[in-house]
């Protein structure tokens, strides 16, 4: 996950495309998904599923704590989420619901609250700055609002 996301921040500006970049980071994210859920028992595809979508989501938050709120890579990670939601794969069974990957996000707000809370991002520290910033462009541009302690 880590190389897919380094992948897309690393691609020059003037060879960037939402189209391109972001969507090719969304169909690599997939692959590596399916490659770790693959597994013909329902309870443990359930388990891998849950184990993979939060190694996903902490790789996006180390990126976004790493990253300055008014940076380029903070926008890209946005349109890797954008992406991301435009895949119809599958339907998950999480939390005795059904959840459509990607299109629902599955665990991310869950995983964002946690995080947050995890790192104590409080919003007179200067690190909620960029926690902010993602939150907004997300809710802006991808139409998914992260809820947390900043309403």
């Amino acid at each position: 996950m880590f190389h897919i996301l380094v992948t897309l921040l690393d691609v020059p500006v003037e060879d960037y495309s939402r189209n391109k970049s972001a969507a090719s980071a969304a169909q690599a994210t997939n692959a590596l998904f399916q490659s770790v859920t693959s597994d013909a028992s329902p309870q443990r595809a359930e388990q891998h599923s849950y184990a993979a979508l939060c190694t996903v989501w902490s790789e996006l938050f180390n990126f976004i704590k790493q990253s300055p709120a008014d940076h380029s890579a903070m926008q890209r990670l946005v349109d890797w989420i954008v992406e991301l939601r435009n895949l119809k794969v599958q339907t998950l069974h999480i939390w005795n619901r059904d959840i459509e990957l990607w299109t629902d996000l599955p665990l991310l707000g869950p995983e964002w609250l946690e995080w947050i809370e995890e790192y104590y991002v409080h919003p007179e520290d200067g690190k909620s700055s960029r926690y902010k910033a993602f939150r907004d462009m997300l809710e802006k541009d991808g139409g998914y609002a992260l809820y947390n302690f900043w309403q």
